[in-house]
């Protein structure tokens, strides 16, 4: 999300979309869409993410089906040090293995409609 947005609201179901465009004739050549809940996090669970490191956060959260978190976190690892292997270990324990490996690229602009 980015940072000068409001932040979405605890408890409501939100509905988002991508489409990927032919920069030549503007065609949608993939799209996908999906919702999105934000959740309270439980108390314990709070204690838990404060205390951990940032390894330990990607484990609590994808063991807790906070995806976003799990992902974003992993991702950061991932940016800051190539060596980390949270990235791979969590796409590969959702059955992702084929992108587990994939390079990380910095290629697109996202544009906003």
């Amino acid at each position: 999300m980015p940072s000068k947005t409001t932040p979405l609201e605890i408890g409501k179901q939100y509905r988002w979309y991508l489409n990927i465009y032919c920069q030549k004739d503007k065609q949608i050549i993939a799209n996908v869409e999906g919702y999105v809940k934000r959740e309270q996090l439980k108390p314990a669970l709070k204690s838990q993410l404060e205390k951990a490191t940032p390894r330990q956060q990607v484990n609590l959260y994808a063991a807790n089906g906070i995806w976003y978190e799990a992902l974003s976190t992993a991702n950061e690892l991932r940016r800051t040090n190539s060596q980390d292997t949270s990235w791979t270990a969590l796409l590969q324990a959702v059955g992702l293995n084929d992108f587990a490996t994939e390079p990380r690229v910095e290629c697109c602009n996202l544009e906003s409609e």
